[in-house]
Formats: C-alpha cells, sequence, structure tokens
C-alpha cells in the first residue's frame, strides 16, 4: 500500500543521499533546491543519476525539507 510506498521511496532517498560516486551530483541539488531552482535539481538528477521524474521529485523535495 501507500505505506509501502513511502518506506521503498525513503530507502530510494537514502541510498542516493550515502552513495558517494554522487556526492558531487547531491550537493549540486542541494544548492539548487537553496536558490529555489527545483526544476533544475530535478532534470540534474534525471540526467546525471538516471533516477525517475518521480524519484527526483522525491528527492528534491527530501531536500526542501532539510533546509
Amino acid at each position: 500500500g501507500n505505506n509501502e510506498l513511502c518506506k521503498h521511496v525513503a530507502e530510494k532517498i537514502s541510498e542516493n543521499l550515502t552513495h558517494p560516486r554522487s556526492d558531487l551530483v547531491m550537493q549540486s541539488a542541494e544548492g539548487l533546491v537553496r536558490e529555489g531552482r527545483h526544476i533544475d535539481a530535478v532534470k540534474l538528477l534525471t540526467n546525471e543519476k538516471g533516477v525517475s521524474l518521480t524519484e527526483a521529485k522525491n528527492i528534491v523535495n527530501e531536500l526542501k525539507k532539510k533546509g
């Protein structure tokens, strides 16, 4: 159900936030989010990390929460 989806998304976000190869991409995405450039952050994640649009949006939303 929805709870399982949330767990899956949380795991994916956690993997993406801790994967060493992706540190630079994630730092760039965080910078874009801080600047309010959410669409650019989503594009960066889909292009550079190969995640789906939905996953990229979820990551950006998590980054927004982190501030």
